[in-house]
């Protein structure tokens, strides 16, 4: 075929030097039989932006569900029915369910190519249109659930505050719950009414609003949270408690959620190419308020591990292998003991001769098998 043949049916000739495959026009016919262009650059980012997203929510579908049985299998019984538990696993289940939905829309008919294209929305199924209002609703429900956990932790934090700072921060929070649950509810309606009239939502104003709002609605939250535990931790830090505990877990993950959901809302608005990061700013919140919990609560049992050969007493425990092992323990100990008794009697022996007023003084409690010398020479002043 040279270079300057001519198109079929067609008397324009090819040049084949400036033809750029990758920018085609394909023409289509809607169901009136009316004629649209669709550019191959319009199918390529539709094709796209699928696969983007639905990566976007597969890593967060799949952390929602492993933290999940986490936190399921590692809270200990006595602390499933708090509060923050039950409000941490409602949430990360509606998160779960709430990506599991929006995933599917891209395999009902409201993706399909030739709807998306002509925009005749009118043919896809109802059933679809319901999975998206729903995925709406449980969104603005798991907004509810996170503002209420944020705010309930900071109540914790602060009790012990004077009333009238407590009484400040509440009403602060208060106030910003409102604001943000006023734009939630906004845009959830707006968007169902697209759904049901088969609009697609234009607003983004609304969007960016909503996610500006409810981002800084957590860095409030996770801002007084933090605040708090900075100030306690440096009372704690001048009275020489340095060791890494709760608090600094606590502290870390506020940090983290106070941070990188900010991140991914600035990334949204600046659009960076990656779609629907502000998704991301509610699964990461979702993820952190639990595994902040976890993380504590491990923390602690550690620190009682750590501590429980030389404060608690062996047999006490139900636990057989448990009792084995801090028997054995102290059975070592006591042989050890007990095989130094003799140095620590002929060293008392040794040192009677020659000191009398240390005699009068001293008394070694013989019938003890470890040796132990009772210093009676010192005397309480009363001056």
């Amino acid at each position: 075929m040279s270079a300057n043949s001519t198109d079929a049916g067609s008397s324009t000739p090819f040049d084949r030097n400036s033809f750029n495959p990758y920018n085609q026009t394909i023409v289509l016919r809607d169901s009136n039989g009316d004629q649209f262009s669709v550019d191959t650059a319009d199918v390529m980012d539709w094709y796209l932006y699928g696969i983007q997203t639905c990566i976007n929510y597969g890593a967060q579908l799949g952390a929602s569900l492993i933290l999940l049985i986490a936190v399921v299998l590692l809270t200990k019984p006595d602390k499933r029915r708090s509060p923050i538990f039950l409000l941490n696993g409602f949430t990360l289940g509606l998160n779960f369910i709430r990506l599991v939905m929006a995933s599917t829309y891209f395999t009902s008919s409201l993706s399909d190519f030739f709807i998306f294209m002509s925009e005749e929305f009118d043919l896809a199924s109802k059933s679809a249109s319901h999975v998206s209002m729903t995925h709406t609703i449980m969104g603005l429900i798991e907004w509810i659930l996170i503002e209420t956990s944020l705010a309930l932790q900071v109540q914790v934090v602060c009790i012990n505050l004077k009333k009238i700072y407590r009484m400040t921060i509440l009403g602060t929070s208060c106030l910003i719950g409102i604001i943000v649950m006023g734009f939630q509810l906004t845009y959830c309606v707006h968007v169902i009414q697209g759904i049901a009239n088969l609009v697609p939502t234009s607003e983004l104003w609304l969007q960016e609003g909503v996610l500006v709002v409810t981002t800084a609605s957590i860095f409030w939250f996770c801002a007084a949270f933090v605040t708090k535990l900075g100030l306690a931790l440096r009372s704690r830090h001048k009275l020489g408690l340095r060791t890494f505990g709760p608090m600094q877990v606590l502290f870390i993950m506020g940090c983290q959620t106070m941070i990188i959901p900010a991140i991914f809302a600035i990334l949204q608005i600046v659009d960076i190419g990656v779609p629907n990061m502000d998704s991301l700013v509610l699964t990461v919140v979702a993820l952190s308020l639990p595994l902040s919990s976890l993380w504590a609560a491990q923390s602690v049992e550690n620190r009682e591990q750590s501590l429980t050969p030389r404060h608690k007493s062996y047999g006490t425990s139900s636990s057989g292998s448990r009792n084995n092992s801090f028997a054995s323990h102290w059975k070592r100990r006591f042989f050890s003991l007990t095989n130094s008794a003799s140095t620590n009697s002929t060293y008392v022996a040794s040192t009677a001769g020659t000191s009398k007023s240390r005699d009068t003084n001293t008394d070694l409690e013989r019938n003890s098998p470890n040796g132990i010398v009772v210093d009676k020479s010192f005397e309480l002043s009363s001056k």
